[in-house]
């Protein structure tokens, strides 16, 4: 990877594709060691709303998300026999701890496993203002969070962490962080230990719920496209560090959900703390109506995102945002 051209900016840790529409928390585990988190200028949002911030625990892997679930699915060449070994000989075995490939690529003791203890999927109950954090080997929804201090946020796309913590992006103007493991949490309500959702039906007011980290407002009436970057692996921690959240909005606001005429802008977002380190303005991309809406990350952190194609008034682009250098490409 060349030479970042920012000294105040790491380059994240490299993954072979883009962060796509894709929710499923994949546990990361290294024996007893497990791994923490880590998925130009305009008017600036008014700030975060710190909640909580600490943690340890076990990591995962993660995605960026689209405005509702769904599932991937693939298949092999080669059927598999029980004991996990190609019915045609030699070749790929599967459903190993460790893949064929031997290592792992990551440093020490913080392995990726395949194991179930905490495999989650994030989903965005719109028309609620909350989102949910579903166990995806017992199906069990163990947590609903409300999104948005007034409650009306209409939650969108969310994308989710090396640590499985989830960003969730609002509609109508928002982005919140949410930790996945109640031990990150941290107390901030005044009342002893830590008061979290524990289910569907268990939905904490804004300001007693402990596992929110922060909720940063933006001057926007539109904003979907949210993505992580993948931050940097600490091998002494087994803790990602340094990681960053993408998102964008319409330039000019307009009724909820939409954007008014002009351009957009993406923001750059401390993932720790929720203030917003870099903004860079597309006047060229056009916010009105939906605006940009959805977007990805690649290996470098830097972000693309397109507009919804149907309804879209005039010239369509996929735009790339370059994470090092702050510029931005039209395609």
């Amino acid at each position: 990877m060349p030479p970042f051209s920012r000294p105040d900016v790491t380059p994240p840790l490299a993954a072979p594709h883009l962060l796509l529409a894709a929710l499923l928390v994949v546990a990361c585990t290294g024996g007893e060691v497990s791994s923490d988190s880590a998925s130009a200028s305009a008017s600036a949002p008014t700030g975060a709303q710190t909640m909580s911030a600490s943690g340890s625990a076990s990591a995962s892997m993660s995605a960026s998300a689209s405005e509702s679930s769904g599932e991937n699915s693939g298949s092999a060449s080669e059927s598999a026999t029980s004991d996990g070994t190609s019915s045609t000989g030699p070749g790929t075995k599967y459903d190993l701890l460790t893949p064929d490939g031997g290592d792992t690529g990551m440093p020490g003791e913080c392995g990726c496993g395949l194991g179930e203890e905490y495999s989650y999927i994030w989903i965005a109950n719109a028309e609620e203002g909350t989102v949910s954090k579903i166990n995806t080997v017992t199906m069990e929804e163990e947590g609903r969070y409300i999104t948005r201090p007034d409650g009306n946020g209409n939650p969108s796309r969310t994308s989710v962490s090396f640590g499985g913590d989830v960003a969730v992006a609002i509609r109508h103007g928002g982005l919140t962080k949410i930790y996945a493991r109640p031990s990150d949490c941290v107390e901030s309500n005044g009342m002893p230990g830590i008061q979290t959702s524990q289910g569907a039906d268990d939905i904490l007011p804004w300001g007693v719920e402990e596992c929110v980290a922060w909720y940063t407002e933006f001057p926007a009436t539109n904003q979907r496209p949210v993505a992580y970057t993948q931050g940097r692996l600490n091998p002494a921690t087994c803790k990602y560090e340094d990681t960053k959240i993408w998102t964008v909005t319409s330039a000019t606001p307009s009724l909820p959900g939409t954007g008014g005429p002009g351009g957009v802008i993406a923001y750059l977002v401390n993932g720790d703390t929720g203030k917003v380190e870099e903004t860079v303005d597309i006047p060229d991309f056009d916010g009105l109506q939906l605006g940009a809406y959805g977007g990805a990350v690649d290996m470098d952190g830097n972000l693309y995102f397109v507009p919804m194609g149907g309804i879209t008034l005039g010239k369509k682009y996929l735009a790339k945002v370059d994470y090092s250098f702050l510029t931005y490409k039209l395609h």
